[in-house]
């Protein structure tokens, strides 16, 4: 059996953000482009454990509202996340999410 040793590039630039919409009200955006480049030649058969060249785009967004609510004090997050990966030797692949999320404490 032979053993697969990595030499991997991988590159990556993000750019992110935070706007205060309204002083409870928070949105924070970001996106991010990677190159990832194998640095072995794909061997023929392929193991399972062998990583394609790619390239991909990943963005998310995220609405932050923080409130009090009968003693309590809420945060509710909404977000969506999206990426994609352009591979050269095998099929495409994006995934997306579409999340929310409800956080409750005691307040004072």
């Amino acid at each position: 059996r032979r053993e697969l040793t990595r030499q991997e590039l991988t590159e990556s630039l993000c750019l992110v953000g935070t706007w205060a919409v309204l002083p409870a009200v928070r949105v924070d955006f970001g996106v991010e482009r990677t190159y990832f480049a194998n640095m072995q030649q794909r061997p023929d058969p392929v193991p399972a454990d062998y990583a394609e060249d790619y390239r991909s785009w990943v963005g998310g967004i995220l609405l932050s509202n923080r409130s009090a609510y009968q003693g309590y004090l809420l945060t509710l997050n909404a977000g969506y996340h999206y990426e994609r990966r352009d591979y050269r030797e095998v099929a495409d692949q994006s995934q997306s999410t579409l999340y929310l999320r409800l956080f409750s404490a005691l307040g004072q």
